[in-house]
């Protein structure tokens, strides 16, 4: 049992959950940058190791909304990213690996060997890929294309396919964080490290920074969450 259901076990009956990765994720103690930063205590919580086939922070958001695919019966989940999205590819290998179809829309981004890979990654595992300009001007295009495969795969299919938002950032997404925000209170207890003063996280979506704060404070934790931007002003939800 996940440690969030642990500790509400109430909550184990009433949230969609399906387990994905592999927790807890370790933490390490970064020596030699923490001399050279001036910082005595530096950690790392390495959950770029949460998959066994792809990791990083999408997985903890998936566990709960890919639960709620399978608890509601749908067989086909769509989502939206930029051509190298992360999350696309982590939707499309963790659907894949439950049984369902996923379907992406993206939008250009400038090439690199990464977003090659990712493009290449969820073509291998049956993703359905579209790809829509993302000027501002003919951003209703774009809205146009999703309301058209909605509607295509709800007649080809005989139902809608469940949207995930763009990074899996919704109430149900962030819930991973909360549990994280658990989960590293279980390794503050075991002393595998100190309470930090601050976590810093890269913000995107903003749903790992909201699930963060929402679980450090039902724990009770004096920790506050850093977030570091990653994209631009546009593409950072307020």
């Amino acid at each position: 049992m996940i440690p969030l259901f642990e500790h509400h076990q109430l909550l184990a009956h009433k949230l969609p959950y399906v387990s994905l990765g592999e927790f807890p994720t370790p933490v390490q103690k970064l020596v030699q940058l923490g001399r050279q930063i001036g910082l005595d205590s530096l950690f790392i919580k390495r959950d770029d190791l949460s998959g066994k086939v792809y990791g990083g922070n999408k997985i903890r958001k998936l566990e709960f909304i890919l639960g709620n695919a399978l608890r509601t019966k749908v067989n086909e989940v769509l989502t939206f990213g930029a051509a190298g999205s992360n999350h696309a590819l982590a939707t499309a290998i963790y659907a894949k690996q439950l049984g369902l179809n996923s379907i992406s829309m993206l939008v250009p981004q400038l090439n690199a060997h990464y977003v090659r890979r990712n493009l290449l990654m969820s073509y291998h595992c049956g993703a359905e890929l579209h790809l829509y300009p993302n000027i501002p001007l003919i951003m209703p295009l774009a809205a146009l294309a999703v309301l058209y495969q909605l509607l295509r795969h709800r007649l080809k299919r005989g139902q809608l396919p469940r949207v995930i938002p763009i990074g899996g950032s919704s109430p149900l997404g962030v819930v991973g964080f909360v549990n994280a925000a658990f989960e590293l209170k279980e390794q503050i207890l075991r002393g595998e490290i100190p309470e930090p003063d601050y976590i810093y996280v890269a913000s995107g979506s903003m749903g790992t920074a909201a699930g963060l704060t929402l679980g450090l404070r039902a724990i009770n934790s004096k920790t506050r969450v850093i977030s570091v931007r990653v994209n631009s002003d546009s593409g950072v939800n307020p």
